[in-house]
């Protein structure tokens, strides 16, 4: 059974007899490839994606196709013409000569003694010297066993001198596009401003623990618990240990001494939980009265459980680790209106009043 193919996955006599099978279960007539013979029956075809299915797909491809080289080759060639390049063949003739066998062994590196200050090439006026293009070889010596040293440094140049065009039209594309200077600028500043908040806001009032907690000292009444209830919650394997449970918690046995006698080391029959439990933390929690003492019992996820309630608790502070979380995002807004304040008085902002209303529709 073949994973499923694609057409341009396999030898063509595979696919055109795959052509003439319609219908599942149809079986081939024998048919002869490369690899010996086959006999084929059809499971399943599936008909051609849509667009966006193959958008992806078809996108990773076209780039790997050599056509998409062409359309590189003919940027390349509008970037020589727009901005005048010119080879300086006596200038290059040097290059040449400066390259020897350790090149095979990629040990080559750019002779300190030589003035390498000559141009190879120009573009829009600006030279690019034999030093650049030597520099350039040595970081790149993926020279082939099978290809001269001539061959090799004029791969490495056409590589060269295409990466200067393509840097040299990148670093003026804003001069030449306003469009994209605006893009550009606005993406830019919007990093800037992400990095410096992040530095004096964000990432600062995590790592400030004394700002932080003095803080919270300021704004303890804003970290408030609600009414809560101090419960355990009794949950059963066994539903035979439950009114053995029930008894010891009515003589005042504590959830540890509840524990130790129904629960040994080969049988685990019981587990405890107990929190303090706020309106809507626990469903089970929510469904019995917040009365002292012990529920009825309930079934819970197919298991018997019951709740001991402890203790009514009123409102009180959170403690400042409770709270870390609550307490970090308060100082940072705190810290955002501070700067915010700081660079006002520093630059401070004039608003037209009248052109601000001129745009307010009645």
């Amino acid at each position: 059974m073949l994973p499923k193919f694609n057409v341009n996955r396999m030898v063509p006599e595979f696919i055109q007899t795959i052509s003439t099978l319609n219908d599942s279960g149809d079986i081939s007539n024998p048919v002869q490839t490369y690899y010996g013979w086959h006999i084929i029956k059809l499971f399943s075809k599936s008909g051609i994606k849509s667009f966006e299915e193959e958008k992806e797909n078809l996108s990773k491809r076209i780039k790997k196709d050599s056509r998409a080289q062409k359309s590189t080759d003919v940027i390349i060639s509008d970037i020589k013409k727009e901005y005048g390049y010119k080879v300086n063949e006596k200038g290059l003739n040097k290059v040449y000569g400066l390259i020897d066998s350790t090149i095979y062994q990629g040990k080559w590196a750019v002779p300190a003694a030589d003035a390498l200050n000559g141009p190879v090439f120009t573009l829009d006026k600006q030279p690019y010297n034999q030093k650049q293009f030597a520099e350039f070889i040595a970081a790149n010596q993926n020279i082939a066993k099978e290809e001269s040293m001539n061959e090799f440094v004029n791969r490495k140049f056409v590589e060269f001198s295409n990466k200067e065009c393509k840097a040299y039209e990148d670093k003026h594309l804003e001069g030449k596009y306003p469009e994209f200077k605006a893009i550009t600028k606005e993406y830019r500043d919007g990093i800037l401003l992400f990095e410096l908040t992040n530095d004096k806001i964000w990432t600062y009032a995590t790592k400030d623990t004394t700002g932080l907690k003095n803080y919270y000292g300021q704004h303890q009444s804003e970290y408030m618990w609600d009414v809560r209830l101090d419960a355990s919650i009794y949950t059963f394997n066994d539903t035979a240990y439950v009114k053995t449970a029930r008894a010891l918690v009515s003589e005042g046995k504590s959830d540890d001494e509840v524990l130790n006698t129904i629960n040994n080391d080969s049988l685990k029959v019981l587990k405890i939980e107990r929190k303090k439990f706020q309106e809507k933390d626990n469903g089970l929690i929510d469904s019995i009265k917040w009365k002292k003492g012990i529920s009825e019992n309930k079934i819970e996820k197919g298991k018997t459980v019951f709740v001991v309630v402890h203790d009514k608790v009123d409102p009180q502070p959170k403690t400042f680790d409770e709270a870390r979380g609550l307490i970090t995002a308060g100082y940072q807004e705190y810290l955002e209106k501070e700067w915010i304040k700081e660079l006002k008085a520093k630059y401070p902002v004039v608003v037209n009043e009248e052109v601000l209303s001129s745009l307010v529709k009645n």
